[in-house]
């Protein structure tokens, strides 16, 4: 059913990625220079939706870290407060 006037999935991928970073070197890639390559794309086309998929990445691994420590912050205050529950209680 392939013709020569058809192209092969593999062939019409390297058209549209073609000079496209990988992965690997997206992940490398800073903010800016991801943001940069976001305003080079147009909305809605494959490019546009990995390099905005990297940047939201980005943001979900940052609301992490602060929820992490924000988490642990309130555990340490938790902690004392019971420290401070039980001498006073103890007096």
């Amino acid at each position: 059913m392939n013709t020569k006037n058809q192209k092969t999935r593999s062939e019409i991928a390297n058209e549209i990625f073609h000079g496209f970073p990988d992965q690997g070197k997206r992940q490398k890639m800073s903010a800016e220079e991801l943001a940069v390559l976001l305003s080079e794309c147009e909305n809605n086309t494959p490019k546009y939706i990995l390099i905005d998929h990297e940047l939201n990445l980005r943001i979900i691994k940052e609301q992490n870290k602060i929820t992490l420590l924000t988490g642990l912050g309130a555990a340490v205050i938790g902690v004392i407060g019971i420290i401070i529950g039980a001498l006073l209680s103890s007096c």
